[in-house]
């Protein structure tokens, strides 16, 4: 390329007329000024060049023209360092030729010739071999530029474009690394765009939709599954969170061929961090899906007790176990795809109950009953039923279970129980009425033999031989025996009929009553009785006070002789009742008299020894069983006694 440069003193002398005297006197001051403009664009001008020049050798760029019109070329100082021909070369065609490879010679040539008689610009790729061996890749581009005279000069361009070539084979080697990747796995892997359209596929994916790569490459991920609006749901997960595990799918061949598979997902990102797409991979779960369910058909199969069946959206049955056999009397081949109402009475069947129990199972999640169902046959059987929805990964209900149990024997024991229980309460109430009638109307002979055996003894004592006053003696102790005996039943028989209502009561005020009742006693033992804090309770006020009252007087009655009675009565709060503890230092209870103590005129000693008709402890029991309580005692002999009773904290009539 020539230099502007050249010839420039030349140049000056003709600008500034040095060889004419006169025109240098008299145009001198504005040739000077014009000098002067000319250096400096001529300095702006060699600054651009070796701005450009710099340009293209950071860049692997050289420039060059190209007369067609005579064939003159020119090439800028990067061009010359391209082709590695020395500054003193002229530049021309078959200096380029000269350094293409052969395979690329016609090629160049074809282009050169096309463009010149085309007289349009040119953009293509060769190679050059140079002397050493190496090999060069260019790119040349060049534009057809018409000069006034309308010949044609090709201005353009030639890049060596080895690093992008190597770039590019790079990515080459790249992409086929990925490729031999996802063709190597057995499982299908897919790539998917930011608006859920496949953007690549492996051959496995292929296979089990049935369609071409090309055919899937473009088209929407959910499309090939049985419920697209879920396989939608987990790649948008996928976006949101940035992965999913085991997310469960069927892939739908497009010949109807279903494939569970289960997908793992995560999103890619560019160099930026930018998420554009996801890596898709699915597992099928085929035959381990199959091996499950074998395993649990076998499970069901086994299980004879209860009859577990799978049902339909719409109540037909859709599985069946030998404990359905079993129980409901229908064989597989019977009642598959017939609908559950076949179990219920025509009573249930009419006013709609069992579409009523699906209805709460799938609001609910489960519905329990028990309640008589209809076998094969037309007999009926006590039933447990209990209904499960099923759902699929979305919570969508798509089929229930239902698991039935045969209580009759236990419901036909319940009703006998109940029919006992009911024939024994009406047998109490029937024996505390007797006992207190009977107590009742014994009340006046009783009196009248009282009274005729003291006047005798007050009339003829002593006017009698000794024998006839001690058989009035016996008389009159016996009907006061009698008179005790028929006072504390009368006393027992009331305690479930003629008890107050629960209220609101102070144990303080109980325990502080008893108290008083047995001053006397007290008093005369020199018993000492004290209290931890005692609760407030709903119960019957009087009913208590006899029963810390009763407890109090057997503890000072079966006292040690040598040591005053010594009594402490404590609370605790347990399973919702307060467990009472009345402890004593008397004579004790020996293990085996620990439930016959609690009977009525159950007595453990002689009436020499002590007093007392043997009902205190009895009645105790009542009262306490009254308050929905139970009494028991922890004895030794000699070691005293602690009587404990509960009374529920929240009870009422």
């Amino acid at each position: 390329m020539k230099n502007p440069s050249d010839n420039s003193e030349e140049l000056r002398r003709k600008v500034l007329g040095l060889g004419d005297s006169s025109v240098r006197k008299t145009h001198y001051p504005s040739l000077r000024r014009r000098l002067v403009e000319l250096e400096h664009l001529r300095s702006q001008l060699q600054r651009r060049e070796a701005y450009l020049a710099e340009a293209q050798r950071l860049s692997h760029t050289g420039s060059f023209g190209w007369k067609a019109l005579g064939g003159e070329h020119t090439w800028s100082e990067e061009t010359y360092q391209i082709f590695e021909y020395d500054r003193s070369a002229k530049p021309s065609l078959e200096l380029v030729l000269q350094r293409t490879h052969p395979d690329d010679r016609a090629l160049v040539q074809q282009t050169v010739d096309r463009a010149s008689n085309d007289r349009a610009g040119f953009d293509y790729e060769h190679r050059l071999l140079m002397p050493d061996g190496r090999v060069k890749h260019l790119r040349v581009v060049a534009d057809a530029l018409p000069d006034p005279s309308g010949a044609i000069e090709f201005v353009g361009a030639v890049m060596d474009i080895k690093a992008a070539k190597h770039a590019q084979e790079a990515l080459r080697r790249a992409n086929a690394y990925n490729r031999g990747l996802l063709e190597a796995s057995l499982d299908p892997l897919v790539t998917i765009g930011p608006d859920g359209k496949i953007t690549d596929v492996n051959a496995a994916t292929e296979a089990v939709t049935g369609c071409a790569r090309a055919t899937l490459i473009g088209t929407d991920f959910s499309d090939y599954f049985t419920d697209p609006e879920e396989a939608r749901a987990g790649y948008q997960q996928v976006f949101r969170e940035g992965l999913v595990r085991d997310y469960p799918l069927e892939l739908r061949h497009r010949d109807g061929h279903i494939t569970s598979v289960l997908y793992n997902a995560s999103v890619y990102r560019d160099e930026d961090g930018k998420v554009v797409g996801i890596f898709a991979a699915a597992r099928d779960i085929t035959a381990r899906k199959h091996a499950e369910e074998q395993r649990f058909s076998s499970m069901l199969e086994a299980v004879r007790d209860y009859a577990i069946i799978f049902l339909e959206l719409d109540g037909r049955v859709a599985s069946w176990n030998i404990g359905a056999e079993r129980i409901k009397g229908y064989r597989a081949e019977e009642i598959v795809g017939q609908h559950f109402s076949k179990f219920y009475t025509p009573a249930d069947i009419a006013n709609g109950k069992p579409d009523r129990e699906l209805q709460v199972a799938t609001s609910e999640g489960r519905f329990e009953d028990e309640d008589w169902r209809v076998r094969k046959g037309g007999s009926q059987f006590w039933a447990n039923v209990v209904i499960t929805a099923l759902r699929d990964a979305s919570g969508k209900v798509n089929g229930f279970v239902k698991i039935t149990r045969d209580l009759t024997a236990r419901k036909r024991a319940e009703d006998e129980l109940k029919r006992y229980t009911e024939d024994l309460k009406r047998s109490n109430q029937e024996l505390e009425h007797f006992a207190y009638v009977a107590s009742h109307d014994l009340q006046e002979p009783l009196r009248t033999v009282s009274s005729f055996s003291q006047l005798l003894a007050r009339r003829y004592q002593g006017k009698l031989d000794a024998q006839a006053d001690e058989f009035i003696a016996f008389v009159a102790q016996g009907a006061i025996r009698m008179q005790n005996l028929i006072n504390d039943l009368l006393a027992f028989s009331r305690i479930g009929t003629r008890g107050n209502p629960f209220a609101p009561v102070d144990c303080r005020e109980i325990f502080q009553a008893a108290k008083k009742n047995l001053g006397v006693a007290i008093a005369e033992s020199g018993a000492v009785i004290t209290n931890d804090p005692l609760p407030p309770l709903v119960a019957d006020q009087t009913q208590l006070t006899q029963l810390f009252q009763n407890l109090f007087g057997n503890a000072i009655k079966f006292r040690r002789p040598e040591e005053a009675p010594r009594i402490h009565v404590s609370a605790i709060r347990q399973d919702g009742a307060w467990q009472f503890s009345v402890r004593d230092n008397g004579i004790g209870i020996a293990p085996q008299y620990f439930d016959r103590i609690f009977v009525i005129f159950q007595r453990l000693h002689g009436r020499e020894e002590y007093s007392g008709t043997g009902i205190g402890l009895a009645i105790c029991k009542k009262i306490v069983e009254r308050h929905g309580g139970r009494i028991w005692v922890e004895s030794e002999p000699g070691a005293g006694s602690t009587f404990h009773f509960t009374i529920p904290d929240e009870r009422r009539n």
